[in-house]
């Protein structure tokens, strides 16, 4: 889908995607590196589930990547990516600094941002960080937001979510914590 931010090794990383479409979808295979050598993988080797991958699995980097498109006519196309940047503009918090969507969708039908809505949390705020007053599914930095003001927001999130809904949620975005604590 037009729009995601991210590089194209980060989209087959996580598998992204939108509007019903991932990029597992598309790729044929890919270049990798393991940290001491690279070699080709195919895509029925990559394993892509839900903004899963085999990458993400075994910390794989992308080099480079084949991929299979469809041919259509570049006004459908333009078409398609108007309307894609469209809906993003009016669901989005596109104005103000996040990693993108925090929460991965636990299951068909849940949406996580609507059930963080329904629990009031839209626009609660610790530190510079706030549960986007756009959309609940996006963690915003309204300034001088701090890593901690950040995972904060997503124990308190989860923690309400299961005990509300009896829902866990995984985070879509990965949270690295430097060794040096």
């Amino acid at each position: 889908a037009y729009g995601i931010p991210g590089s194209l090794g980060g989209a087959i990383y996580m598998n992204a995607g939108a509007y019903g479409g991932e990029m597992g979808e598309v790729v044929k295979e890919v270049l990798v590196f393991d940290g001491k050598e690279s070699r080709w993988i195919s895509r029925d080797e990559l394993s892509f589930g839900y903004r899963e991958s085999l990458l993400k699995k075994e910390k794989l980097i992308a080099l480079k990547a084949v991929l299979r498109l469809k041919r259509d006519d570049p006004q459908n196309v333009q078409s398609r990516m108007i309307d894609f940047l469209r809906r993003r503009i009016e669901k989005q918090p596109l104005d103000l600094p996040s990693a993108g969507s925090v929460f991965k969708r636990p299951r068909e039908g849940f949406y996580v941002g609507k059930a963080i809505e329904s629990l009031g949390l839209k626009g609660y705020r610790i530190g510079g960080a706030e549960i986007s007053r756009k959309h609940a599914g996006f963690i915003v930095n309204i300034g001088g937001a701090k890593f901690e003001d950040i995972l904060k927001l997503i124990d308190l999130v989860r923690r309400e979510v299961k005990r509300n809904y009896d829902v866990v949620l995984e985070t879509e975005v990965e949270i690295w914590r430097s060794s040096k604590r």
